[in-house]
């Protein structure tokens, strides 16, 4: 029985890596009465992402990982109801007692701190933590002002670990702190994705008044010797080591959306979707250590203290990948992990199964926006180089606009020259760290 069709959208207008992303269905009660299970496919009938289903008292959760969803575009998918749930035990997701692994990574815990101890990438054999740094790996930390040296560990009198296996979707090892300002910890492998999703869970109820402001970070200390951070910024990438006014005496930055902490032949990419100030401090190894905030706990006479209640979701994710550093790759896993897939309901025809709207191809390209012109007779199209020294080329294609239309323009949507084409595609020449805006024409309605 057809329960209706989904449709998944990408809002990027690149090709969709190996890290993008997993994509959520809310469900009525009433709609998954009999609860026997649900399969996912695509509108055409092939599969379309793995998926479990998980029961909620108002209703169900489903989640897939959204293969194949056109840049800019959408995927249908058909919903139907099956007796017994499909074990797909080809998922390649495996569980042992406090350790999760997918194709990509393994990670392993300790089940009686409840810490992590081991990140292993499982592409190129390299372990990409450290158990033995100074600042653990995913530990509640502290800082008693602002102008602290270092952090210590905040303990737990109570803490439990264990694997919450959610196959064939994904698998989460989870710590759990009850009582404790980090309530809970989680870190994610799913099907088929070359990333970690790591997410902490503060409860702000347990915090009282401190004389001075105190500071709550979790760190990301990879293990790479020597490492430099490239921060995600308004305009671009900076080097945290040398881009800073004279004059700073503080190590925080705000991130826009992501990290590059990289070496000569490795990067490990970060991104955070709700914690947007970070500190950058290097280990003993040289390499670079990030401190994520979360939580400034201000005294009560201070004229930014307010009422701490309630619980918050902090979202992190990263990916390993070998060779030198890549600006555009760091640049686009942030966008990934901040811009998820969309889910809506139709009821349209089946087919087309799927489409792509606009496509932006090129090596060290980003789109940083797309929208209707002023005129609003088209659409605005901004990209930027994010390679600092070398020149870039962006390939564009749309079924949505006329692209041999295309003008370059000044932010303000003024002056213009004409793009040059290749076939049915816009070609755009972009110099070392260059924006460019450009203008495309839609046709008559």
């Amino acid at each position: 029985m057809t329960l209706g069709e989904p449709v998944l959208s990408a809002p990027l207008p690149w090709p969709a890596r190996r890290n993008f992303g997993p994509a959520r269905l809310s469900l009525s009660a009433s709609r998954c009465r009999t609860n026997p299970g649900l399969r996912a496919g695509s509108a055409s009938g092939q599969q379309g992402g793995q998926v479990y289903e998980s029961n909620q008292q108002v209703g169900h959760t489903l989640r897939l990982v959204a293969r194949s969803v056109p840049p800019m575009g959408y995927r249908k998918i058909r919903l139907e109801r099956i007796s017994q749930a499909d074990p797909q035990s080809g998922s390649g997701l495996l569980a042992d007692s406090c350790a999760i692994e997918n194709a990509y990574y393994r990670i392993r815990g300790d089940c009686a701190s409840g810490k992590v101890v081991q990140i292993l990438d499982r592409k190129s054999g390299r372990e990409l933590i450290d158990p033995a740094e100074e600042t653990p790996f995913g530990l509640p930390l502290r800082a008693d002002s602002l102008n602290a040296p270092s952090f210590e560990v905040v303990g737990a009198q109570e803490v439990s670990m264990y694997v919450r296996d959610e196959s064939p979707a994904r698998l989460t090892l989870v710590t759990k702190r009850p009582g404790h300002l980090f309530v809970q910890s989680e870190y994610t492998l799913w099907e088929s994705l070359d990333r970690v999703d790591v997410q902490h869970t503060v409860d702000l109820e347990t915090l009282e008044f401190p004389e001075q402001v105190q500071e709550y970070s979790v760190a990301f200390p990879f293990a790479l010797p020597g490492g430099r951070a490239a921060i995600d910024v308004l305009g671009g990438l900076l080097n945290a080591d040398q881009d800073r006014f004279p004059g700073m005496d503080h190590d925080a930055f705000s991130v826009r959306r992501g990290i590059g902490v990289h070496t000569a032949e490795h990067t490990v990419s970060w991104a955070a979707a709700d914690s947007r100030v970070v500190r950058v401090r290097r280990n003993a190894a040289g390499g670079a250590v990030i401190l994520a905030n979360v939580v400034n706990n201000f005294p009560e006479a201070w004229n930014r203290w307010e009422e701490n209640e309630g619980r918050l979701d902090f979202r992190f994710s990263f990916t390993s990948a070998e060779g030198a550093f890549d600006p555009a790759a760091t640049s686009r896993f942030g966008w990934e992990i901040n811009t998820p897939p969309v889910v809506r309901y139709t009821w349209l025809c089946s087919e087309p199964a799927s489409d792509s709207f606009v496509t932006v191809e090129g090596e060290n390209v980003v789109a940083l926006s797309f929208r209707p012109s002023r005129d609003l007779n088209g659409v605005v199209l901004r990209l930027m180089n994010m390679h600092p020294k070398a020149p870039a080329e962006a390939r564009i294609n749309s079924s949505l606009f006329d692209v041999r239309s295309g003008r370059r323009v000044t932010m303000f949507e003024d002056g213009g020259l004409s793009s040059s084409f290749d076939g049915g595609a816009a070609l755009v020449a972009l110099a070392p760290g260059e924006i460019q805006t450009l203008t495309f024409s839609l046709p008559p309605r």
